[in-house]
């Protein structure tokens, strides 16, 4: 009987291994390597981060070499860029920023928000449920997982985000950021949310359970934080250098979201991109690019 029982017990201690084996293995996916714009060889691959029942997908960018087990550069820790997305997008807006700064000896790591888009979002996704503020703890997790790796030079760890993305990344800068962070991006951030989601529903009880905003379905929650969202509160607490990139044919946040923004920081840049677009597309890209390139130099 005790033989039995014992059996019995090893059979289900080997089922739970081999079931979060099985779902670590599937957070995992195989090494890829593509040359940056500069030439040098890049080494992607998943690294996602499991909370629970949840789990936050990600990309990390890093040099090849760096990715080779016995080399020289694997021992190295390296300066970390953490991406932000924006609504209704996912990690692979960044894969570009990404290879480029990789090519340049830069680890950069992008990650779906969990109910961060409609589609094509590997994260845990629940867009009904999505807030600002659960984009904050997914970035929180997120950054306490990743200070953890090996490659990570702790001391040089910079965030950029891009619209919603640079909001919630705001945000963060100013709470756990303010000791952990060497800099901060944003791109276009959607600072206005808060006067947007009050033009939009001036009273609370007048909040719709859905509502369809760039082509994303919301639910009520979104709109109730939104309605409380007040960005300029809190840009002053963070003292580290700041970059605000926008555009000039951004028909999303208007430039003087931006001017006061870059007023509320203690230290901070604003450059307008003239030709660029919300999404800074095409030629805008090269020249945000070129900025973020220049503030990680500093």
């Amino acid at each position: 009987m005790k033989k039995l029982i014992a059996s019995l017990v090893s059979a289900i201690i080997l089922s739970i291994l081999a079931f979060f084996g099985i779902r670590q293995m599937n957070s995992l996916s195989p090494r890829q390597t593509e040359k940056s714009e500069s030439g040098s060889k890049v080494a992607i691959e998943e690294l996602s981060y499991l909370n629970g029942d949840t789990k936050v997908f990600g990309k990390l960018y890093r040099p090849a070499e760096a990715a080779l087990k016995g080399t020289e550069m694997s021992r190295r820790k390296f300066p970390t860029v953490v991406f932000c997305h924006g609504l209704g997008m996912n990690c692979d807006y960044w894969h570009s920023w990404c290879r480029a700064l990789a090519g340049k000896g830069i680890i950069a790591y992008a990650f779906d928000f969990q109910g961060g888009a409609m589609q094509n979002c590997r994260s845990t996704s629940d867009m009904m449920h999505m807030t600002p503020e659960t984009e904050r703890e997914d970035l929180a997790m997120v950054m306490q997982r990743l200070r953890k790796e090996k490659f990570v030079d702790k001391d040089s760890i910079y965030l950029v985000g891009h619209s919603l993305g640079g909001l919630v990344a705001s945000q963060y800068a100013s709470g756990d950021g303010k000791r952990l962070l060497k800099g901060l991006v944003l791109m276009a951030p959607a600072f206005n949310i808060h006067d947007d989601a009050l033009a939009l529903y001036p009273k609370a009880k007048e909040i719709k359970d859905t509502t369809i905003l760039m082509g994303c379905t919301l639910g009520r929650d979104y709109f109730v934080s939104a309605r409380k969202y007040d960005p300029y509160k809190w840009l002053h607490r963070f003292d580290k250098p700041v970059l605000i990139l926008g555009a000039g044919s951004d028909d999303k946040v208007p430039a003087e979201y931006l001017e006061k923004a870059a007023e509320a920081f203690p230290d901070a840049n604003l450059k307008m991109i003239d030709h660029g677009d919300h999404l800074f597309t095409a030629m805008a890209r090269k020249e945000a690019l070129n900025a973020v390139e220049g503030f990680l130099s500093r």
